[in-house]
């Protein structure tokens, strides 16, 4: 690391007197010499603290801005990169109409229970389609036997049909079958589901079966081809041995044993079922990775790269010490890569190896014929130059064969397009009103994208008088990709490539003549394919052939190993993603390589599929904008944040650095996970509906926190007496608002929300790794006290107010550890009485002056219902001094109220919450009576 880059390059927050952020100033510096540049990020805020524009340090107007409705739904979004979009939402804030720049209308249908059951969608010129259809478990014979009363017993999407047949005790789908549609087009689903059936393909689908443990790690799944795959864990819940037991293998092969982690839950050393032992090193700083090696039993490294960081954790040294140093035209080519940062920490510069005779584009190098053999690489460097909006406008590329690519961006947004530096390309045509790329070259290789903005097809050829060759894709309701089809024309004959993706499996088939099954499976940080051949077996390569593949710290397949351990292809990438220069043993094996960079999928195009969207590695950017919107940046075409030897990306949403949220009890067996009973129809909703992440400086922890809620609440064997009392008093909350019978109850259910949600979230915070969870349980509970009764003037002044409030009060707790909790019992206690004392002070006296606009009989009532109110104010502080007591009456309380939910009866709650529940039911009664007559 240059500290003198660095130096006086300080990052600066701005805040109003609401303590909201308005600016964020950056320094860039890219050399030493080089006098640092501000970099200004803008953002402004509405009088309730929403933010309603944001602006990067490039452009003159703002990247986007918001119109918000009632609360904070968004009802306008405006993009200059995805353009806009408009919803409409229900009284119980659900999605019920949308529409964007392109002319999509889209509607959803729910049933009384607010479950989505149906959603619509209508391109502009063409008429409407029922895309989705939801089936649900009711109370018939042989529904209960299988866990599906109220859960997702079907789904119609765009890909076909889902059933789920069985469901576990923790809502994990343990049987379920895909049917998949005739056509490749987007259906049009009808009502009747005998009429949908005739749109499937015939036959029985293709059925996955999933068995789960106690604590909900999958340890078990029979694919739709009949193969088996097992997982073993310890004690504490870690992953210690994954077989596979083919269809028709008499006996399960061992491809993962004698794993062993450090205390912070990172795999050290595991033994592959080919005998190579690999060992992790880490940082214990900061849990960076340091040394990755792999053994051969008696024949030496396979594997040996040791990584070096500078101090904020970007990578400078990648050294791969089994490569032998060659010298060329008097120039050293070694295993050791360098890599330069400005002080924004983008790449710079990179410099390392390549094939002789490689150069920047789509289609993969040359095929070296020995793995093993570095007499014909070649040194590199390359050098990267980006705007102040953090797009690459210039890479130019130093070696045996120079070249640059130059990038022109858009005057008023961060589309851009290569060029030559001449003519200028056609920006206002390369991309339609979503911001969706039109062409992946120059004047061919055209891209059409569906309503929900996925590429659905791709021209790889066009033809004058004859057909084009097509590669087309089909998507669930998850987004994923479930299929594709290529088709191509040679010698007047078309031939057909396919790919079904299912859990764990792949049905790869060629014409007619060959069909493959490739089971995926993920072993520690290796993964393994095994290749099942049906039909087409090539000759000299074995049935049931196991490939595993050594990863670098990106999870980059590098060496792809057999069964006996020997070396089937080798691989290096270049710093964005592209082949650098491959090798293999044989032409015929390298050709059934499809996993790649970063470990997804790369098609024939020379595209990366990453599930949300395709990256183009030679663009060095993704195709269209982030559909999770600005949770990785402003910039929505950017990669990574322009340093992707340092962050990855999961899914082609948001990056992250390797060693973060990595733990082996949440790694995910295979390419799909079991569905579960949630199913979200809106992506733009986070699955606790709350709003997604902005693009703050916050939103990574704030993302982090909801996913570590989420496997909290998919783990609920282990008791977590914060959580538990969260729950309680959120359903207590909900069920007092449940029970309000006039309008009016709603000032005094606001002030019992407000008490219950700050107490009852306060206590979740105290839960380790979880401090923000305070925003989330405020909204809830707050949200369901309020019942959508009250008047919007009350409800959002207050409501905004409070909930700032209880933010800044809780910034000092952040990242509380177990043994501070006596510290924060003493926290609590004063913001306690604090948080009283601004409900009385305050939001009492805001209350009386939408009181004193009220007709005297109708002040009269509200009164009753505010005293209400303060009687629910007494309950919660009594209620959560029970549960606050000591760490014995949390345990108590929670095994009394283990599977509660807001929908739980009052027969099973504790014998406290029953009587006041009781007590309060019987005066909100009285107090409806009287305000009815």
């Amino acid at each position: 690391m240059n500290a003198q880059v660095h130096r006086h390059t300080p990052a600066l927050a701005v805040i109003d007197s609401r303590g909201l952020p308005v600016r964020q100033v950056a320094y860039l510096r890219r050399v030493a010499s080089d006098q640092p540049a501000a970099r200004i990020t803008r953002r402004q805020h509405d009088a309730q603290g929403r933010w309603v524009s944001q602006q990067d340090p490039r452009l003159a107007a703002p990247n986007q801005t918001r119109l918000y409705g009632v609360g904070d739904a968004v009802l306008l979004q405006d993009s200059v990169d995805s353009g806009w979009q408009l919803r409409l939402f229900g009284s119980d804030g659900q999605s019920l109409e949308h529409w964007d720049g392109r002319g999509v209308h889209g509607t959803v249908d729910y049933d009384p229970q607010r479950r989505p059951i149906a959603r619509h969608e209508q391109m502009a010129g063409q008429p409407g389609q029922t895309i989705e259809y939801l089936t649900y478990g009711n109370n018939a014979a042989g529904v209960a036997t299988h866990n599906q009363c109220g859960q997702l017993i079907r789904h119609d999407d765009s890909g076909g049909t889902l059933l789920l047949h069985d469901y576990s005790m923790q809502g994990a789908s343990l049987l379920q079958t895909r049917h998949f549609l005739k056509a490749l087009t987007l259906p049009d689903w009808p009502i009747a589901v005998e009429a949908r059936n005739d749109l499937l393909e015939p036959g029985d689908g293709f059925s996955t079966a999933h068995l789960y443990t106690a604590s909900g790690e999958q340890r078990q799944q029979i694919d739709a081809a009949g193969h088996c795959q097992r997982w073993r864990f310890d004690r504490a819940g870690q992953l210690q041995q994954v077989g596979l037991q083919p269809k028709g293998a008499s006996k399960e092969q061992c491809l993962l044993h004698s794993v062993d982690y450090s205390a912070e839950g990172q795999i050290q050393t595991q033994a592959a079922g080919n005998g190579v032992l690999s060992h992790a090193e880490f940082d214990p700083a900061d849990g960076n990775l340091t040394h990755l090696s792999a053994t051969r039993p008696g024949r030496g490294l396979l594997q040996d790269l040791s990584y070096a960081y500078d101090g904020v954790g970007n990578v400078l040294i990648v050294t791969d010490h089994t490569l032998t140093p060659q010298f060329f035209a008097n120039r050293r080519v070694d295993g050791i890569s360098h890599l330069f940062y400005d002080s924004l920490s983008q790449l710079i510069r990179a410099e390392g190896r390549e094939a002789h005779g490689q150069s920047i584009r789509p289609e993969l190098p040359d095929l070296l014929p020995n793995p093993g053999d570095s007499s014909r690489w070649r040194p590199y460097t390359e050098h990267y130059d980006y705007d102040e909006g953090g797009n690459l406008t210039l890479l130019r590329h130093d070696g045996h064969q120079p070249h640059r690519r130059a990038f022109n961006v858009a005057d008023e947004s961060n589309r851009a397009l290569p060029w030559d530096e001449q003519t200028l390309p056609d920006l206002a045509n390369g991309f339609d009103r979503n911001g969706n790329l039109q062409r992946l070259h120059p004047h061919q290789q055209t891209l059409q994208w569906n309503g929900q903005n996925q590429l659905q097809s791709l021209t790889l050829v066009s033809r004058a008088e004859a057909e084009d060759d097509v590669e087309q894709y089909v998507y669930d309701h998850q987004r994923l990709r479930i299929r594709k089809q290529q088709r191509t024309l040679a010698s007047g004959v078309t031939h057909v490539r396919e790919v079904r993706y299912l859990p764990g499996l792949e049905i790869r088939t060629r014409d007619e003549r060959e069909q493959l099954q490739v089971i995926s499976i993920q072993a520690g940080h290796q993964s393994v394919r095994c290749l099942h051949w049906v039909s087409g077996q090539p000759a000299y390569l074995d049935n049931d052939q196991l490939r595993y593949s050594l990863d670098d710290h990106l999870g980059s397949s590098s060496l792809e190993l057999d069964q006996q351990a020997e070396l089937i292809s080798h691989e290096g990438y270049y710093p964005y993603g592209g082949t650098a220069w491959w090798a293999a043993r044989s032409e015929v094996e390298a050709d059934y390589k499809t996993v790649r960079y970063s470990g997804k999928e790369r098609d024939s195009s020379g595209l990366y599929d990453y599930g949300l969207r395709y990256y183009a590695p030679w663009l060095c950017r993704w195709l269209n904008p982030d559909p999770a919107g600005d949770v990785d940046g402003l910039n929505v075409y950017r990669m990574v944040r322009n340093s992707p030897v340092v962050f990855i990306d999961d899914i082609g949403e948001a990056s992250r650095r390797p060693n973060e949220n990595r733990h082996p009890r949440r790694t995910t067996p295979s390419r799909r996970s079991a569905p579960t009973a949630r199913h979200n129809v809106e992506r733009d909703q986070s699955p606790d509906g709350l709003p997604s992440p902005s693009g703050s400086e916050n939103s990574e922890r704030i993302e982090q926190l909801r996913r570590q809620i989420e496997d909290l609440d998919r783990n609920r064997t282990t008791i977590n007496p914060a959580s538990i009392g969260t729950r309680m008093l959120n359903s207590f909350y909900e069920s007092l608002a449940s029970r309000a019978t006039t309008k009016l109850m709603a000032l005094g259910g606001t002030l019992g929300g407000i008490v219950g949600a700050t107490f009852g979230g306060f206590t979740h915070a105290l839960a380790p790794g979880l401090p923000m969870e305070i925003t989330a349980s405020s909204g809830t509970a707050m949200g369901a006290a309020i019942g959508g009764y009250v008047a919007h003037k009350l409800s959002d002044h207050i409501k905004g107010r409070v909930i700032r409030h209880l933010e800044r009060k809780l910034e000092s707790l952040d990242g509380i550890e177990l043994p501070d909790l006596t510290e924060a019992g003493k926290q609590l206690n004063d913001f306690k009485e604090l948080t009283l004392s601004y409900i009385n002070e305050t939001v009492r006296s805001e209350a009386m002056s939408v009181l004193n606009e009220l007709p005297k009989i109708e002040r009269l009532k509200a009164l009753k219902a505010i005293q209400a109110g303060a009687d629910l104010v007494g309950t919660a502080i009594e209620y959560h001094d029970r549960l606050t007591a000591s760490g014995t009456n949390l345990q108590s309380a929670a095994s009394t109220s283990s599977g509660l939910s807001s929908s739980t009866s009052g027969s099973h709650l504790p014998d406290f919450r029953e009587r006041q529940i009781s007590s309060l039911d019987r005066r909100l009664k009285r107090l409806g009576g009287s305000s009815n007559a």
